[in-house]
């Protein structure tokens, strides 16, 4: 390569860089890429390193070498990798000021050609001993040396695609054993010299160090050790290194002194040497106590002299709960520093409960730790243990202050993850103390109910108080859902009190117009209420509630059944008051939920329907104004009502519950109205989303047919270029045409299923004509033919549409059908094909159905560009890294192979339509051919046996080319003689003992040659 060429070069970089003009910048990218991204260029690639002194030429040029050494190493001999690695190393290390982004492609380049060259390359084993010299020679070269090894460590744990399995893992065995320790020894050399190096140099180190204790160690060498997964399987050689007392140290004086991304990296290396496994220490005891000593030591010290904010308390939480796990509660607490330790714990717990964030935050507040040793105690120690002393005076002191600092905006929707993680980690703290933890928080919610009355009476801003009542409310809900933990029958009776409190709380903001917060966490305590016992046979609480209850009516005798119904009835019309109320946030989406539970749920759906506001609610739900401006959610609540319908204790026919929607129906079809559409076709995709059984199925569709099927052409035809009312109602007939649980069976005698796709087809191709008509942005088509697509596979593989009936009685409506899916997906730029994976999905579940049962309707009446389009995506699949996509391609491989095979034994019209097809595209089966060999010789994946079902069928029918097509791929696996002579031994096996045929006897007999052949193969690699 000629300075002149790279003088082109750098003039298209700068473009591409500089130029204001969209258009110029990406000619010039292509330019560049097309110019450095070709196998033939390789090679030239240190020659532009070498001779540009344009930094964005280089950078770009480092990146388009690191991609493609991964495929061309393979095909180097022997000289020139070692060429390239003196290269790429002198490059790393010369003495020239270099930007960092250089240095760190260099840097990446170069651990790559380590982590191919490990076995082949001499050198390559020793250029961690190099730098070290180096580094040993002049400590200016320590930082660059440190950047290496953290990309090295990086890349020896990312498998390479190209190469087995077993061989990743020997080069990383061999790193670790080589040049791990190398590293790991050196972090520490540096780290031990903190005050005489710069702070750079210090993260640096601390970076690394992180990465050597998180190798993967388990996974490149799984039979090492039997111990839990989550502890660090370090190895034994490394066991000096936790023996030395002073590393605890070095890290505890980082720690301690050190701020921002020094003080995170060195907490996370400390979090890491609590994790290491126990038997690293062998079967000496007092060693590993004095190790677990002196680490409680250092936590204590780090509690008691550093003011933990943000990531570095979330860092010492998650430390101090790993290593307690690592090393047991049990072989702990015999050590006096756990205790020295627990009460340094208690004393920050105390203060930490009166920040704002303790509220939400299980870190924050360090509960995430005390549940776990309030927890463990329970279970690992004896009950007099002094853990279970702290539970109460904590859980007070968290109530106190916690409730004083709860306010609406620590309780609004941007909490909602870390809340319900906290409240969870509340309830481990307070399992096993729960009948003097839930008499503590009765107390202090009826001591705040009495401030609302108070602020109520008064006309006072109740805002505070509610959010404190909020929080009450949360923590009840935890106490409620531990009803399998609880151990007779006075801690039942507790629960039926904080019930009756909580009901007093709906009665008292009844009309008030309460928080969203407070209905939130009231729904929230309905969650759990409803799981421990409204959806549960446990049935006792009942009669406590009923003596605490302030029902008028209450007395001993009443039965549990009218209890629940009661409780059931409060707890339903508080939800459909909130999905009536709100449009969003989380009362809206908890109350959904609930709603959703209670009508699926097995014991609640069957009181549901004997109270009488879900009686009104069934008949007359059309009349409610439930989620009236969200359609999704909508969708959700008709699917949830539809469900009560059909449950065996209502004996009303379906069709006297869908007689409003059919009167609706008929409204819209004489005045339709967009939005109306909309919410209309999603509330049918609810209802008929709940019938999985043939007989519900078949009464809903009798209904929508036999009256009401005009909606979907009303709405296709006068809105068929608004989205909003095409997308709800393409969703909608993808519900309705899905065999869910093959619940669309029609009667023998009965042409449902004909009527029904001949009627979708027409909108179908109406909407996909109006699509290619349109210039529409990709992403927008993309979704538009995806949605297509799903409904025309639906029907194609529900087994209810005979197809072969259009073609008797010379109906064209699926040849028109299959037609308008090939025409939108031809229009998919091919560049674009595999960046929109859930498109991919659908393309390829239709491919394999067009495969399986239609290629005779592709051969002899599509066009011939039709078929290439499936040979195309069928490449992709081939080499596709997604593991479904490949699947589906190997099955529609074998049906195309088997059909094609079968179908050329004869001398008929679909033989002669076969012929036409490859006459216009020649050599479509030999790029197959050589796609499924490339990968079967290159790669190495857990779906690899799945290639040897169409593998055969492309041999019969490419056999005249077959030794062609083997030696080219073989030439492009390795440029080694030896190893080109090993690969074609091997498939030259594959057909051993195998006729000409696809009969199942052959195919068996072939599998058992490619397993053979991968095993050989894999052995060569």
């Amino acid at each position: 390569m000629n300075e002149q060429y790279i003088s082109q070069l750098e003039s298209w970089c700068s473009l591409l860089y500089t130029s204001n003009n969209a258009q110029e910048r990406k000619n010039a990218e292509q330019a560049i890429y097309s110019a450095l991204e070709t196998s033939e260029n390789f090679e030239n690639l240190l020659s532009i390193l070498r001779i540009s002194q344009n930094l964005q030429l280089n950078y770009l040029t480092l990146s388009i070498f690191t991609k493609m050494l991964i495929s061309e190493w393979r095909r180097l001999p022997i000289d020139s990798k070692n060429l390239l690695y003196q290269n790429i190393f002198q490059m790393y290390f010369e003495q020239t000021n270099k930007p960092s982004y250089i240095l760190a492609g260099l840097a990446k380049a170069l651990a790559r050609i380590c982590r191919l060259g490990w076995f082949e390359l001499e050198v390559i084993p020793q250029t961690v001993r190099t730098i070290q010299e180096m580094i040993n020679q002049n400590l200016f070269v320590a930082e660059i040396g440190f950047k290496f090894f953290e990309e090295i460590i990086t890349e020896m744990v990312e498998p390479i695609k190209f190469r087995p399995l077993s061989t990743n893992r020997k080069i990383a065995i061999a790193f670790r054993d080589d040049s791990l320790e190398k590293i790991f020894g050196m972090c520490w050399i540096f780290i031990s010299k903190v005050p005489e190096i710069s702070l750079n140099l210090i993260v640096q180190s601390l970076t690394v160090l992180n990465l050597c204790l998180t190798f993967d160690f388990l996974g490149i060498c799984s039979d090492e050790s039997n111990e839990d997964s989550l502890s660090l399987q370090v190895p034994l050689s490394w066991k000096i290194h936790f023996e030395n007392p002073a590393y605890l140290e070095y890290l505890e004086f980082l720690i301690l002194n050190c701020s921002d991304q020094a003080e995170i990296l060195a907490l996370r290396a400390f979090n890491h040497m609590g994790a290491i496994r126990k038997s690293i220490f062998g079967g000496n005891v007092e060693q590993r106590q004095a190790y677990v000593g002196k680490y409680l030591k250092v936590l204590e010290e780090i509690i008691k002299n550093k003011n933990l904010v943000g990531d570095s308390k979330f860092e010492y939480i998650q430390t101090s709960k790993r290593f307690i796990t690592n090393f047991t509660l049990r072989d702990i607490t015999p050590l006096a520093s756990f205790w020295s330790w627990l009460e340094a714990l208690a004393n920050y717990s105390a203060v930490a409960f009166s920040n704002r964030s303790s509220v939400v935050s299980g870190f924050e507040s360090s509960l995430f730790i005390w549940s776990y040793l309030a927890y463990e105690q329970h279970h690992q120690l004896s009950a007099d243990n002094q853990i279970a002393l702290y539970v109460p005076g904590l859980f007070k002191a968290f109530l106190q202050y916690t409730s004083i600092n709860a306010s609406p905006d620590l309780l609004d929707d941007s909490t909602e993850t870390e809340l319900k993680d906290h409240i969870e980690q509340i309830t481990s703290f307070c399992v096993y103390f729960y009948s003097d933890l839930i008499r503590e928080l009765q107390t202090v919610f009826i001591a705040t109910l009495s401030l609302y009355d108070a602020a109520a009476a008064q006309g006072q801003n109740k805002d505070q108080i509610e959010a404190q009542l909020a929080w009450l409310t949360y923590i009840a809900s935890g106490f409620i859902i531990l009803r399998e933990k609880k151990l007779n029958e006075n801690e039942d009776h507790l629960d039926a009190q904080m019930i009756n409190l909580v009901f007093q709380l709906i009665g008292k903001i009844e009309n008030m117009n309460p928080l969203e917060c407070l209905e939130s966490s009231i729904v929230y305590f309905f969650m759990g209420l409803t799981k421990s016992y409204i959806n549960s046979p446990h049935d006792n609480i009942w009669f406590f509630f009923d003596k605490t209850s302030s029902k008028e009516t209450t007395s001993v005798q009443t039965l549990p059944e009218d209890t629940v119904k009661f409780v059931v009835k409060i707890v339903m019309e508080k939800l459909i008051q909130n999905l009536s109320r709100y449009q969003d946030g989380k009362a809206l989406k908890w109350s959904l939920e609930l709603f959703e539970i209670l009508c699926k749920g097995y014991y609640s759906n069957k009181i549901l329907v004997k109270i009488d506001v879900m009686q009104n609610l069934m008949a007359n739900y059309r009349s409610y104004g439930i989620c009236a401006n969200n359609p999704k959610y909508k969708e959700r609540v008709y699917a949830a009502i539809s469900n009560l319908w059909i449950i065996e204790d209502v004996n009303e026919p379906l069709e006297s519950f869908l007689r409003p929607t059919g009167a609706y129906i008929r409204e819209l079809i004489n005045s339709p109205s967009s939005i109306n559409l909309v919410h209309l076709f999603r509330e049918l995709k609810g209802i008929c989303s709940t019938f999985q059984s043939q007989r519900h199925y078949v009464d809903f569709f009798e209904w929508f047919y036999e009256g009401n099927l005009d909606i979907i052409f009303t709405a296709s035809t006068n809105f068929i270029y608004d989205d909003s009312v095409m997308n709800s109602l393409l969703a909608f007939l993808a519900e309705l045409v899905f065999s869910r649980n093959s619940r669309i069976r029609f009667d023998i005698a009965c042409a449902y299923g004909i009527i029904l796709f001949r009627n979708l087809s027409n909108i179908l191709m109406s909407y996909g004509k109006a699509i290619l008509e349109n210039n529409i942005a990709p992403a927008e088509y993309y979704k538009k033919l995806k949605r297509i697509l799903e409904i025309m596979a639906k029907m194609m593989s529900g087994g209810y549409v005979s197809f072969g009936i259009f073609e008797v009685y010379g109906d064209t409506c699926f040849l028109e059908s299959l037609g308008t899916c090939f025409e939108l997906i031809e229009k998919i730029p091919r560049d674009d094909a595999v960046a929109y994976s859930k498109l991919l999905d659908v393309i390829y579940e239709f491919l394999e159905l067009i495969c399986k049962s239609h290629l005779k309707t592709v051969f002899s009446q599509l066009r011939s560009s039709y078929f290439s389009a499936i040979v195309f995506f069928l490449l992709r699949g081939v080499k596709a890294s997604n593991m479904k996509h490949c699947l589906s391609t190997a099955n529609s491989i074998t049906y195309m192979c088997e059909f094609i095979i079968k179908t050329s034994q004869k001398d008929n019209n679909d033989s002669q339509a076969i012929n036409r097809v490859f006459n216009d595209f020649p050599g479509c089966l030999s790029e197959l051919l050589t796609a499924v060999l490339e990968v079967v010789l290159n790669e190495d994946s857990n779906y690899m046996w799945s290639l040897s079902k169409p593998l055969l069928g492309l041999i019969i029918i490419n056999e005249n080319s077959f030794e062609q097509i083997k030696n080219y791929v073989i030439s492009g696996a390795s440029s080694n003689l030896e190893t080109q002579q090993s690969l074609n031994a091997s498939l030259s096996k594959l057909m051993n003992g195998v006729s000409r045929s696809m009969d199942q006897k052959n195919r068996d007999r072939f599998s058992k040659n490619f397993t053979e052949m991968r095993q050989a193969i894999t052995s060569v690699n």
